[in-house]
């Protein structure tokens, strides 16, 4: 390619980047990443476009990890492409967030004129949540400072960092506590026992402040990441709002239960569960689901990357409708969604990170040409 060539690539990423690119620029560029001449250039600048203001140090994988994967796929029987290449321009401007934060790679005026575009905007969501001690009394784990929550009716609790809880094995009188995040909360908990238990947004866990007997049970409702400390003389049982159990020795997996999904999903990284349901179980292996509705099946290829995204602050879509997508950004995000005109039938790939503004993940998901959103109040608006 000529260096005019060159050039004018370079300098249409530099104004997409600045929020200064004109509709006839845009679908320049769309046309030129099309023609897939271009990539090694187009990796070249997107590494080096944060560089003023925060120096980046991104692997090859790194950036194709980046650069890969929002587009969309039509059903049932004919796959339409989409210009992904355009699409992974704004997926890199957003996705290198993660490497030390949005508004330090564009300038904050831009998320305003993004928030207009929609009509209004929403924050991500935050390390928050509420204790719920033995006597129905409540704690907002926000406002309580660092230490023993003894003195303030929480027995052997300690809050021992911003969004992390922990209790000391043996300590105190045994009653049963329940800590709850709200939509766009999240919060880690160690047990009695030593497991460590991830909540995300719109999720309760209920447990004893100490382990007595031969069984550790706890009663999950919404989604929740475990390492289990591994006992095996004691099992850890975890209890689902659908009569569903999963039996652990020691191990790390992901269940999802909230009430508005209509099965709960199991999903194993390392070591072993059984998941019971009525009569039926299944022994999951790594890399394994249960999906338990009206009985137990088994998923053997699950995809556990997608399933633990949101433990690693990630949004991960593979082949999801739009219910899916927004279900979990309004979990996060704390909005209601509505749909105008029905649901479009098409799936949805990409790997977002959690920590933007609800507008950053619309404006990406806006790119595909498929959908459009509007925002007003604490509703977003979903159209064909």
């Amino acid at each position: 390619m000529s260096d005019e060539q060159r050039d004018k690539v370079r300098l249409l990423l530099r104004q997409y980047y600045a929020g200064s690119i004109g509709e006839s620029e845009a679908a320049e560029l769309g046309r030129l990443l099309q023609e897939g001449r271009y990539d090694a250039l187009m990796h070249e600048t997107l590494a080096g476009l944060g560089e003023a203001e925060q120096p980046m140090d991104l692997a090859p994988e790194d950036m194709d990890r980046i650069m890969a994967r929002i587009h969309a796929t039509k059903q049932p029987a004919k796959v339409r492409s989409l210009h992904w290449r355009k699409i992974a321009v704004a997926a890199a401007i957003v996705l290198m967030a993660g490497a030390g934060g949005y508004y330090a790679l564009r300038p904050a005026g831009n998320t305003g004129a993004t928030a207009r575009h929609f009509g209004g905007e929403a924050m991500p969501g935050s390390n928050k949540a509420t204790l719920t001690l033995g006597d129905g009394s409540l704690l907002n784990l926000s406002d309580a400072e660092n230490g023993e929550l003894a003195a303030k009716g929480g027995g052997n609790a300690v809050k021992t960092g911003q969004g992390a809880l922990a209790y000391a094995e043996g300590a105190g009188e045994l009653e049963y506590h329940t800590l709850t995040t709200p939509r766009g909360g999240q919060y880690r908990l160690t047990l009695p026992d030593g497991s460590v238990v991830w909540l995300n947004a719109g999720s309760a866990l209920r447990y004893p402040t100490a382990f007595e007997g031969k069984e550790r049970a706890v009663e999950l409702t919404g989604e929740a990441y475990f390492e289990v400390a591994a006992q095996t003389e004691r099992p850890f049982t975890v209890k689902l709002r659908d009569g569903a159990n999963v039996l652990v020795l020691g191990t790390g997996f992901n269940i999802q239960a909230y009430a508005d999904e209509p099965a709960s999903r199991t999903t194993l990284v390392n070591g072993a569960v059984l998941v019971q349901k009525g009569p039926e179980q299944q022994l999951l292996r790594p890399g394994q689901e249960a999906i338990a509705a009206a009985g137990v099946q088994l998923n053997a290829q699950a995809d556990v990357e997608a399933a633990t995204a949101w433990k690693n602050g990630l949004f991960l879509f593979r082949d999801a409708p739009i219910d899916i997508v927004m279900k979990q950004l309004s979990r996060w995000y704390d909005v209601d969604v509505k749909y105008e005109k029905g649901t479009v039938k098409e799936f949805f790939n990409g790997t977002i990170p959690r920590n933007v503004p609800l507008s950053k993940v619309l404006e990406l998901l806006e790119l595909t040409g498929l959908v459009h959103f509007t925002i007003n109040g604490n509703t977003v608006t979903v159209t064909p």
